[in-house]
């Protein structure tokens, strides 16, 4: 879950941003502290397949 820095990060940026800026700082923050899921990995070669073929 989220850890105190992340947390302060995020009262900050909520205070300053709407609710969904804070959402998907959230969601950033989340992905640095666990990485990348399996899917997004997946949608991100499909990405660069489509760009190659383009």
């Amino acid at each position: 879950m989220l850890d105190k820095t992340m947390y302060a990060a995020l009262k900050v940026k909520s205070g300053q941003l709407g609710y969904l800026s804070s959402q998907e700082l959230i969601r950033d923050l989340l992905r640095e502290k666990l990485g990348k899921s399996e899917l997004e990995k997946f949608g991100e070669r499909i990405e660069r397949k489509i760009k190659k073929l383009v």
